[in-house]
């Protein structure tokens, strides 16, 4: 199962650039002529966000990308819908594959004196600690 927060948030880091280019105006329009991926994409969040508040923010992240007070107010709607277990999966299924970005998160605890330590993600990568 992906995690709401990511897969909500690999939607809007997908969709942001296409109405921000478009600066708020026409944006059906605009997102046409980004690309099927992002029309459908589009058109899917504006038949599942149909909630008075999940609506608002869709529509005012369209009509004002660049406040990012938007973005977290669609990004909460956004999670809240995607608590349904096929609506994630419809939805991951919308995002093309070279958009999913996959993140780690990691947690480090130490104690005590004289400690070394380290924490890496990704592909090769090679750590070094000297003393």
């Amino acid at each position: 199962m992906e995690h709401l927060a990511e897969l909500a948030n690999q939607t809007l880091a997908f969709l942001k650039p296409h109405l921000v280019t478009a600066g708020g105006k026409f944006a059906d329009q605009a997102l046409a002529k980004a690309g099927a991926d992002v029309e459908k994409l589009y058109g899917w969040l504006k038949s599942k966000l149909t909630r008075p508040t999940a609506a608002t923010a869709l529509e005012q992240a369209t009509a004002a990308p660049n406040d990012d007070q938007n973005w977290d107010d669609l990004r909460q709607q956004l999670e809240i819908l995607l608590k349904d277990e096929s609506l994630r999966k419809e939805l991951a299924a919308l995002l093309p594959a070279g958009s999913r970005v996959r993140t780690t998160n990691q947690t480090m605890n130490q104690a005590g004196d004289g400690n070394a330590a380290a924490q890496v993600s990704g592909n090769r990568n090679s750590v070094n600690i000297n003393r």
